[in-house]
């Protein structure tokens, strides 16, 4: 439902023996991934915070509201 370059995308959603599981997009690195491998420039930090906010402007615009924004 949602086609953004700054959301990743849900391929799939089922439930097996009471769990849910979300299958979405491979993503080589996430933000956390990043930030663990050493300090980043004040310039990348804004560059990040950028993305993120393009994607929750994004969800929004669509009326999709996440609950657990985490990088």
């Amino acid at each position: 439902m949602l086609k953004s370059d700054y959301v990743i995308e849900l391929k799939e959603a089922f439930r097996k023996k009471g769990r849910i599981y979300l299958v979405c997009e491979y993503v080589e690195k996430n933000l956390l991934e990043i930030l663990d491998e050493g300090p980043v420039s004040s310039q990348q930090a804004r560059h990040y915070v950028y993305l993120m906010l393009k994607g929750i402007a994004y969800m929004h615009s669509v009326n999709v509201i996440h609950r657990d924004i985490k990088p």
